[in-house]
């Protein structure tokens, strides 16, 4: 799946959220995991899915999300890696995918 730079700045960001650089380590960017992933939608069948998550990585990216999550007017990209965590915390996720009955 061909990502916008928009689209695969965000990914990138949210992977090294995940999995950053640590001594003896490489980043989740350095392993390959955000190409990982988008070679991945490719083999997904429903649109639908693909293009909610594509537009995902859209919003994730935008100041106004940032603004929401954090207070910050920054891009996802560029907020200090404790906002990019403040963001990606499991509780907030838990939040957001029952409010969007994504757990079932």
């Amino acid at each position: 799946m061909e990502l916008t730079p928009r689209q695969y700045r965000a990914l990138c960001s949210i992977c090294d959220t995940f999995l950053p650089a640590a001594p003896g380590w490489v980043s989740a960017v350095e392993r390959g995991v955000p190409d990982a992933l988008a070679a991945a939608l490719d083999f997904n069948p429903r649109a639908v899915d693909r293009w909610e998550f594509l537009n995902l990585l859209d919003i994730w990216d935008s100041s106004l999300h940032s603004f929401i999550e954090v207070g910050s007017w920054s891009q996802f990209s560029a907020l200090p890696e404790e906002d990019k965590q403040k963001v990606c915390d499991e509780r907030h996720f838990r939040h957001y995918a029952k409010r969007w009955d994504f757990c079932t």
